[in-house]
């Protein structure tokens, strides 16, 4: 029997974010051909939890150094021990694994950038940019946007980039009626109210603060009103706080927390709505079109090129001031909520653009030939082909 590849992984954080579901699965789909090692450098491994148990999973601690250097250090050490078949990183928090990787003159490595945090959202770093142009010009690049390729390829001019959409399984988030009962009944949604979902990691870039104040505004023909927020993260007292003050009539905000499963929710929902700042991608567009939701969002990253042509009105101008962004939301929130007809068109024209473009096969082939491409290599230098 071969041996099984090993992948060893660098994130800055393995909680149940975007990058991080969409790893757990690949994981999964690559099966027991692979073992792969994980290293969250804070600490938090919630998103092991999505890991099928048949597949090999380490968890290993690093302990936090002095300074980029010392991390870098700690980090060149792991490298060396494991001896990875593929070293994979994720977005700015892993490149000190990046540098780690440099300074063993290590070139199986395929790094993942999957967008910024608030403090790129509007304009990018000199620096950063200039860490990255110099450390990752002989690593295979995967983004998931089209505004992503293009800072790969004219700011950081990193010519091995690879533009892979994210994917998801449809069918695993088909409305499920009975499901959908069951959590109305669990959170006390009352059987006629409307609910708005979301599900985001919760911190600052993705402005809940925005779409609460948008909820807070809607009176979607005197039916109650509930906001579903599903995820977890550092801003949740504060944004629990601003709930108390600004539920939306006659309604309430559910905070549901982290949902191993999110699959239930989407079916509580009438209608998805993103507020981020900053976005690429966003796995939670694709699985809420894959259960026939309607999206509104802010028109950030790739998420006008990832939803339907018709939901594309729906879409917000997210570099207007707080207040008008809030308003255009629950304008095009309250559309929604309040025209059953438009609601069915805008779920059905979803349910096709992911079914056509987005499935999680052609994502999963798409990252196995550029696995295979990086780990074809033993030397920096040309890649090949």
């Amino acid at each position: 029997m071969s041996p099984k590849k090993h992948f060893l992984h660098v994130f800055a954080t393995f909680t149940p974010a975007g990058p991080q579901v969409r790893t757990a699965g690949l994981m999964n789909a690559l099966g027991p051909d692979c073992r792969h090692t994980v290293i969250s450098l804070s600490g938090e491994t919630g998103a092991a939890d999505l890991v099928d148990a048949a597949v090999v999973l380490d968890l290993l601690k690093v302990e936090p150094k002095a300074g980029p250097v010392g991390h870098a250090r700690a980090l060149l050490q792991v490298l060396q021990e494991q001896k990875p078949d593929l070293l994979l990183t994720y977005n700015w928090g892993a490149m000190d694994a990046v540098i780690a990787a440099r300074l063993a003159g290590f070139s199986r490595h395929v790094h993942h950038e999957d967008g910024f945090n608030v403090d790129e959202a509007q304009a990018l770093k000199g620096r950063r940019n200039w860490t990255r142009r110099l450390t990752l010009k002989r690593s295979e690049i995967v983004v998931p946007s089209r505004n992503l390729l293009g800072i790969v390829k004219d700011t950081w001019h990193l010519p091995n980039s690879t533009l892979i959409p994210n994917g998801v399984h449809v069918d695993r988030f088909a409305p499920d009626a009975n499901k959908g009962t069951e959590l109305r009944a669990e959170f006390g949604i009352p059987d006629d109210a409307l609910v708005v979902g979301t599900m985001a990691h919760l911190r600052p870039v993705k402005r809940l603060d925005r779409l609460i104040r948008a909820c807070a505004s809607i009176k979607p023909d005197g039916r109650p009103l509930y906001l579903l927020i599903v995820g977890d993260g550092e801003e949740r007292a504060s944004l629990e706080a601003l709930a108390q003050q600004l539920a939306p009539p006659h309604g309430k905000v559910i905070f549901a927390g982290h949902m191993p499963d999110p699959a239930p929710a989407y079916s509580t929902m009438h209608a998805l709505a993103l507020s981020s700042a900053s976005e690429q991608q966003p796995v939670s567009i694709l699985e809420a079109m894959a259960a026939s939701l309607p999206i509104v969002s802010t028109d950030v990253g790739d998420v006008r090129y990832t939803i339907s042509e018709e939901s594309v009105p729906m879409l917000v101008d997210p570099h207007q001031s707080d207040a008008q962004v809030e308003r255009d939301l629950a304008s095009s929130l309250e559309k929604i909520l309040c025209d059953a007809g438009l609601r069915k068109n805008l779920a059905s024209a979803s349910l096709r653009q992911v079914q056509e473009k987005y499935s999680f096969n052609a994502m999963l082939n798409a990252y196995q030939r550029v696995f295979e491409r990086a780990m074809a290599q033993r030397t920096f230098g040309k890649h090949p082909g």
